[in-house]
C-alpha cells in the first residue's frame, strides 16, 4: 500500500497539520526603531530595543522585517476556533545533494533529534516542487486565528494526511514531554566514560559541541546528587 503525504483538496476547514504560504514570520534581528528621519541610516537596533522594553516595561513604536514562510498548523482540532490564537512551526527548506548527505540528515537530524519533524516535497498542481522541509518544533509562534480565517482561500495550501498526522503528533507530544533529565544519570562511570569516548570519536572536528555535551551531563549528575562522580570522570582527556 503506498501511503502519500499530503492532500491537496481543501474542504474549508482548519485543521492540525494543515499546511498555509506566506504566512508571516517575524524576524527579531531586523527590529529598528521608527524615525522619520529617513535620511540617516537606520542601524539593526534589534538587542538596544529589547533591553530598553524590559528595563521600563514601557511599549515603543518599531520597525521590523516579516519573513513570508510556509509553516504547519500545531494547534489541536478543538482549539481551533474565533477569537483564538493559531500555534505554527516553521518549515524550513532541506537541500541534501547527495544520497550520503541524505542518509546522514535521516540519521542525525529526524530520526535521532526531537526538535524536527520531516516533510517531503510538496508537488500541488499548477505550483513550483518545494521542499523537502522539515519543521522546527522548537520555534513555535502564534497568530490569531480570524486573521488567518479571513485569509485563508489565499494561504491554505495541503493538509498531511491522516497517517503523517499520527506521527506529527506523536513527535510534538515527545517534543513536549521530554523528561528534563539527563539518561545518562543512571549509567555507571565507566559507561558514561565510554560514551563520551564514543562521542568525542564522532564530533572530533567540533570541539565545542563536545564541551557542551560534557556540560550538559556535569549538570544532570549535580542535579543527581551524582557530584562526587564529576571528580572522578576524567572530563579534561575527552577535549583533547
Amino acid at each position: 500500500m503506498t501511503i502519500y503525504t499530503y492532500d491537496y483538496d481543501k474542504d474549508f476547514s482548519l485543521k492540525q497539520g494543515d499546511i498555509l504560504k506566506n504566512i508571516p514570520y517575524l524576524k527579531l534581528n531586523f527590529l529598528v526603531k521608527s524615525t522619520y528621519e529617513f535620511d540617516k541610516p537606520r542601524l539593526n537596533q534589534c538587542d538596544k530595543i529589547i533591553s530598553e522594553i524590559i528595563e521600563n516595561g514601557e511599549p515603543i513604536q518599531i520597525e521590523t522585517f516579516l519573513n513570508s514562510t510556509f509553516v504547519i498548523l500545531a494547534t489541536q482540532d478543538c482549539d481551533i476556533r474565533p477569537e483564538y490564537n493559531l500555534t505554527f512551526f516553521p518549515l524550513k527548506i532541506i537541500n541534501p545533494s547527495k544520497k550520503k548527505e541524505t542518509r546522514s540528515y535521516f540519521k542525525d537530524r529526524v530520526r535521532e533529534t526531537t526538535r524536527f519533524f520531516y516533510l517531503p516535497k510538496l508537488k500541488k498542481l499548477n505550483f513550483p516542487v518545494i521542499g523537502p522541509f522539515y519543521a522546527i518544533l522548537q520555534l513555535p509562534f502564534t497568530i490569531p486565528y480570524d486573521l488567518i480565517e479571513k485569509n485563508l482561500e489565499k494561504c491554505w495550501f495541503a493538509r498531511i494526511n491522516e497517517y503523517a498526522t499520527k506521527v506529527y503528533v506523536a513527535k510534538i507530544s515527545h517534543y513536549y514531554t521530554r523528561l528534563p533529565f539527563e539518561e545518562l544519570i543512571f549509567a555507571e562511570n565507566e559507561e558514561i566514560c565510554n560514551y563520551l569516548e564514543e562521542y568525542r570519536d564522532k564530533f572530533k572536528r567540533n570541539r565545542s559541541r563536545v564541551e557542551d555535551r560534557i556540560e550538559e551531563i556535569k549538570i544532570a549528575l549535580k542535579t543527581c546528587d551524582r557530584e562526587e562522580d564529576i571528580n572522578k570522570i576524567p572530563f579534561n582527556s575527552y577535549l583533547k
